[in-house]
């Protein structure tokens, strides 16, 4: 072939080299934890669906627009999945009558939807999806947004960095039927209009309403509803049931996360999928500069009917796509690149020996690694445990210490001789944060001088050398790629010479 392909990515995708993936792996580790936290279980599904899901129940800008479709060999209509919860209103229709009726799921899928790419908005992402499937009312909402508070709080994120706008479907209909006069055949093309509040110029925000017929009476309800409180706008429709529960969850709110609070009332908040029936809410970024919407779920009633005959089963969930939450880490400096470093070693090898005896020193590497961590362990259960006695502290620290000397993960040229006053605290930290990966140069025909290259090009620490002059001496050689300096080990024991 006399022309080289396109080294690009499709359009819209993104290929994740190593430190992305760490980045990414960390902060969905960290966003599972959270959401097992509260009993919510794994699962996943497949990549393709039968079109005919999406076409009833995931609005026609995603099936009619947004998915990709084909046929395939058995000449199915077959999509890509753009979303997950019609697969999960799927696998839990097909085992109802044996799985029990409450049903907590989550999952981290990638999806993709044919839309122009943009900030925040790619053909492929990635997303965490979180249901709670069996459930009613505003007492299970809640639960939803509790988890999604927990979300932002493994991150340490607070409610000066982000708030979750929440609304209700049914107390949105109520209050434009009721209220406004807007006739029940036109509340949707309304409640799209709505829900661009914020993503369009007030005054174009008023020419989608007038375009669509409406009189000035209409707009200027509609405007007053805008400014009103949750209090004054239920005031409205007092026998809404939507406002009823909008109330309850709210209350909930204010007992359960105090000062922490992220919960607030937004009538703008609409959410532009068919399935939503009652709460929708959106959590968005306080950050100025990435001032949008993170992430956002609802209340979805009946979905399951469409898989099971005289089946009411209610759920309501949310999704967190992967783009616009890492934005979010990193503009808040939540999590970053160097909360993520590895420490690179690498095991040199010389052709003129056994190559066993290079995997067997790094396997005796890989255990001393979990002897330093252990080290680092006690050392802060030291610091906790003794806090008010800083000479029992201090003899403590000095013995762990004796022992981190002579690790070779500890290098006493870097981390010094660190003291409980000054260095301590930064050590630890360090430490337990850091990443560790013990590699074997491949290629054994290959010198010295070649490998210490690769190294330095690889971003390597720590070179470790075992060559025929270092195993005449008992010895292995520990080469720092930053400062050239070695250190020598026992070959046997790892005592420090």
């Amino acid at each position: 072939m006399s022309q080289k392909l396109s080294t690009n990515s499709y359009p819209g995708t993104r290929d994740f080299y190593p430190q992305d993936m760490r980045f990414r792996s960390f902060m969905f580790s960290l966003i599972e934890e959270a959401i097992s936290s509260f009993s919510y279980e794994k699962i996943s599904g497949p990549l393709l669906e039968g079109f005919e899901i999406y076409a009833a129940k995931s609005g026609e800008e995603i099936a009619e627009k947004q998915l990709y479709l084909f046929s395939d060999k058995g000449d199915r209509r077959v999509a890509i999945r753009p979303e997950l919860t019609p697969t999960i209103a799927r696998m839990y229709a097909a085992k109802i009558s044996e799985i029990a009726h409450i049903q907590r799921w989550f999952s981290i899928e990638n999806f993709m939807r044919y839309e122009r790419p943009q900030k925040g908005r790619l053909r492929e992402f990635y997303q965490v999806n979180v249901d709670l499937i069996g459930a009613k009312g505003a007492f299970a909402d809640f639960e939803l947004l509790r988890v999604a508070h927990g979300v932002f709080s493994i991150f340490e994120a607070t409610t000066d960095m982000y708030e979750i706008r929440i609304n209700h479907k049914q107390f949105l209909k109520d209050v434009l039927t009721q209220y406004v006069g807007i006739p029940e055949h036109r509340l949707e093309v309304i409640a799209k209009i709505i829900d661009k509040k914020d993503k369009i110029t007030q005054e174009k925000f008023i020419e989608l309403f007038i375009a669509e017929g409406l009189g000035q009476n209409h707009v200027d309800k509609i405007q007053e509803v805008f400014a009103m409180s949750f209090e004054q706008t239920s005031e409205l429709v007092p026998d809404s049931e939507g406002a009823k529960e909008l109330k309850e969850i709210l209350e909930l709110g204010e007992k359960i996360f105090k000062t922490q609070n992220p919960l607030r009332y937004d009538f703008s908040i609409v959410r532009g999928l068919a399935y939503y029936t009652g709460l929708v809410f959106e959590a968005y970024d306080k950050n100025p500069e990435n001032s949008r919407a993170l992430f956002g779920g609802g209340r979805y009633d009946d979905l399951v009917g469409l898989f099971h005959k005289n089946s009411e089963v209610s759920g309501v969930g949310f999704a967190i796509g992967d783009v616009t939450f890492e934005s979010f880490l990193r503009g808040h400096n939540l999590l970053s690149d160097e909360d993520l470093i590895v420490e690179k070693h690498m095991v040199a090898i010389d052709a003129e020996l056994p190559l066993s005896l290079f995997h067997t020193v790094s396997d005796h590497i890989k255990k001393m690694e979990h002897v330093f961590l252990d080290c680092v362990g006690m050392l802060e259960n030291i610091v906790v445990s003794h806090a008010n006695n800083k000479t029992l502290i201090k003899d403590s620290i000095a013995k762990v210490t004796s022992l981190l000397e002579k690790n070779p993960f500890f290098d006493k040229e870097k981390d010094g001789n660190f003291s409980f006053e000054n260095d301590l605290e930064s050590f630890l930290g360090l430490s337990k944060s850091k990443r560790y990966s013990v590699e074997i140069f491949p290629d054994a025909g290959m010198a010295l001088g070649k490998q210490l290259q690769y190294a330095n090009r690889a971003q390597v620490k720590y070179v470790w050398i075992c060559g025929e002059p270092e195993l005449k001496r008992g010895i292995l050689k520990r080469k720092s790629m930053d400062t050239g300096t070695e250190a020598e080990f026992d070959l046997k024991t790892f005592e420090l010479y």
